[in-house]
């Protein structure tokens, strides 16, 4: 990876094809979990901010008050098309502008938060789903969570004995 200054740097990787070029943007990252319905309508817009990733996998984030990273995800899920439930990554700009990195059209790993500060994506997916009427804009409180991954070790012939007794 190469931070390319101005466009001699660049001319001066040459033309391989196997380099991609995006911008730079320096800014914090902020996961924006949106439902959209057919019409276009975005009910729901949570951003949040990921404190901590290990491997790949938000371990500390929280939801963020923030009008402009909430209308910039509008604004991408409705020039996308999006219907449903989908994760708008944005990050930040050297002048604090959110920008899009990606669309993921799924149930973000981090959607607990999002239930848990106030938003049931679920539940307006299934909504949605069944053709009933969306909220106009779903409110959320800003809550933070920290997640961990926690081993039980046992012998396996108590697993195996606790399946067969169900």
């Amino acid at each position: 990876m190469h931070l390319v200054e101005d466009p001699a740097a660049l001319r001066a990787l040459g033309s391989d094809e196997d380099i991609l070029v995006q911008a730079h943007l320096p800014g914090d990252e902020y996961s924006v979990d949106t439902l959209a319905d057919a019409d276009g309508h975005v009910a729901a817009a949570v951003p949040r901010s990921r404190l901590r990733v290990d491997s790949g996998v938000s371990v500390a984030g929280a939801t963020v008050a923030d009008a402009e990273l909430e209308d910039t995800a509008r604004r991408v899920a409705a020039a996308i098309g999006l219907v449903g439930v989908a994760n708008v990554q944005l990050r930040r700009d050297a002048a604090g502008r959110p920008a899009l990195l990606e669309v993921n059209p799924r149930f973000p790993g981090a959607m607990p938060l999002t239930v848990a500060a106030g938003v049931d994506m679920p539940s307006l997916a299934l909504d949605l789903a069944l053709g009933r009427l969306l909220p106009d804009r779903v409110p959320f409180t800003e809550l933070a969570v920290v997640r961990y991954l926690e081993d039980v070790f046992v012998a396996p012939a108590d697993i195996v004995a606790g399946e067969a007794g169900r």
